[in-house]
C-alpha cells in the first residue's frame, strides 16, 4: 500500500513511475478511476484500487491531495499482477508541471504467497516434474499463477 500526497495548483498535471515505465500526464481533476486506468496501462501495474484519502481546499492557489494505491494480486483479474507480490518498489515522480510537489511513501509492505520447504529425498528419475491438481483446493494454481488460498506444489525429481 502506497500514499501519493499532491500538492500544488489545480490546474497542474504529474506523471508516476513504476518499474522504469512513466504513466501519461495526470491531472490534478482526475478520478481515482482515471488515474486507476492510466497507472494499469504500464505492463508493470497489474490489478490495483485507488482511494482518496484527503483533498483539502486550495490555499493561495495551492490544492492537496492524498491518494492511497493498494496492488490487489490476489483479485486474479490480470496476468501482470504475478508481478506485484512482495515488497514494491515505491512509485516515483515523473514530469511535473512548475509548482507541484509530489511525495509518496510505502504504507504496508505487500507479502509473497510462496514458501518453500525443501526436504532430502532420493531422486526418481532423471526429470524433475511439477504437478497441478485443478479444483483440487489447496493443491491447484500453478497452472493459472494465481493463487486465492494456500496452494501446496509436488515436485518429483
Amino acid at each position: 500500500i502506497q500514499r501519493i500526497r499532491l500538492s500544488g495548483p489545480f490546474d497542474s498535471y504529474y506523471s508516476l513511475k513504476f518499474k522504469g515505465e512513466e504513466t501519461e500526464d495526470i491531472f490534478f481533476n482526475n478520478s481515482a478511476s482515471e488515474i486507476k486506468d492510466k497507472l494499469q496501462k504500464l505492463s508493470s501495474v497489474g490489478d490495483i484500487n485507488i482511494g482518496t484519502l484527503i483533498i483539502s481546499e486550495a490555499f493561495e492557489n495551492i490544492t492537496t491531495i492524498e491518494w492511497v494505491l493498494t496492488f490487489t494480486p490476489n483479485s486474479g483479474k490480470c496476468f501482470k499482477s504475478l508481478s506485484n507480490f512482495g515488497n514494491l518498489p515505491e512509485l516515483v515522480s515523473g514530469i511535473l508541471s512548475p509548482g507541484v510537489e509530489v511525495h509518496i511513501e510505502t504504507i504496508e509492505n505487500g507479502l509473497s504467497p510462496f514458501r518453500i520447504y525443501v526436504g532430502h529425498n532420493e531422486p526418481i528419475g532423471m526429470h524433475s516434474v511439477a504437478s497441478d491438481f485443478p479444483g483440487v483446493s489447496f493443491q491447484e494454481g500453478t497452472g493459472t499463477g494465481i493463487y486465492n488460498e494456500v496452494s501446496m506444489l509436488k515436485v518429483q525429481t
